[in-house]
């Protein structure tokens, strides 16, 4: 294996002794390259900091500095990469909350199900989308993607901005509303701003739907008369469980 040949090398020192960090260094990358593609942030945290060790220790052994001119940009990759991977620790998982008034008032959640997948949850219905996340400025920002089943290579593409509050159980999150661009900073009273909670949408049971729902057809008009008759029974108030064009017959 690669990495102990670089290992026995090291162990040997002599002239070989920079050459073996180098070995090193290039196979753990070549093998986060195999498992990751590049994206080292979905490797374990302790992987990217092997790799980030390996090229930094090559570069204080080596003493031919144009052979690792470049390292210092791939050691400063990797710690971009490790924020991103401590960033997706958090993030994975089922996240709930409540969308405000101008959107709709709906609850919604977001599974993080893997590095590029989240399902997508509005209601009753659960849809697959991709996702990124960029920590290049702060807020940071995230594209969730929907690609549209009939138009093919066409997306509906949310542009938020996230954040974490403090204890990470909750994240604010902001999209436009009433606009197209990205918001740039956190507005409590921005239409698209939602506080998401790390805990599965639960369905709040509406009681008054589940009673009416167990009543017979002649306790849905008594109650219907009760609830949208006033005391005097001169007024009406505006109808509940029955719709205003039903015509009510009574023996």
């Amino acid at each position: 294996m690669a990495i102990d040949a670089a290992e026995k090398s090291i162990a040997t020192g002599g002239s070989s002794f920079p050459r073996g960090y180098e070995r090193k260094a290039r196979a753990m990358r070549q093998k986060a390259d195999l498992t990751a593609l590049n994206n080292y942030w979905c490797l374990p945290l302790e992987q990217i900091a092997e790799i980030e060790t390996a090229y930094a220790k090559w570069l204080e052994v080596e003493t031919n500095k144009d052979s690792v001119k470049d390292v210092p940009e791939f050691i400063a990759h990797c710690q971009h990469m490790t924020a991103k991977s401590k960033v997706w620790a958090k993030l994975q998982g089922k996240w709930s909350g409540t969308v405000s008034p101008e959107l709709g008032g709906y609850p919604q959640q977001y599974n993080f199900v893997s590095h590029d997948k989240v399902e997508v949850t509005v209601l009753t219905n659960t849809m697959t989308a991709d996702f990124r996340f960029v920590l290049t400025e702060e807020p940071y920002t995230m594209d969730i993607i929907i690609k549209h089943p009939e138009q093919h290579g066409q997306a509906q593409i949310a542009p938020y901005i996230f954040n974490f509050l403090p204890g990470d159980e909750q994240m604010e999150m902001c999209c436009p509303c009433g606009e197209l661009e990205r918001p740039k900073a956190f507005n409590k009273n921005h239409g698209g701003y939602v506080v998401m909670s790390k805990k599965e949408l639960v369905e709040v049971p509406d009681e008054d739907k589940e009673r009416i729902a167990a009543m017979s057809e002649d306790e849905k008009v008594i109650d219907y008369i009760q609830v949208t008759t006033s005391p005097d029974l001169t007024s009406l108030a505006a109808p509940r469980c029955i719709p205003p064009d039903t015509k009510l017959q009574f023996t």
